[in-house]
């Protein structure tokens, strides 16, 4: 890939990084106007014709580490480390 080519990917890349972070800036006010209609119907479910809308709740556990450290001794023997590659690409 040629210099500007690159420019020109990376142009258009941030472009649509643009957008993509105001569609997600609007569907999340979109999803909060909509739980607060929940909330004032005193409801967890919506229904049409089209559509459904469920507002649930779940419970899920995790262990306390820094706590079972104290309790059980040191765990590091049983961790594990995972490497990940992040692409990061930000407009200066």
């Amino acid at each position: 890939m040629t210099e500007n080519e690159l420019n020109r990917k990376v142009g258009e890349f941030l472009a649509l990084k643009k957008i993509y972070k105001q569609i997600e800036s609007d569907l999340e006010t979109i999803k909060e106007e909509l739980k607060a209609e929940l909330k004032e119907r005193k409801t967890d479910t919506l229904v049409s014709e089209k559509w459904k809308i469920d507002l649930k709740s779940f419970n899920y556990s995790k262990i306390d580490e820094k706590m079972f450290e104290e309790d059980i001794g040191d765990l590091s023997p049983y961790k594990k480390t995972i490497t990940r590659k992040y692409f990061y690409l930000k407009e200066i």
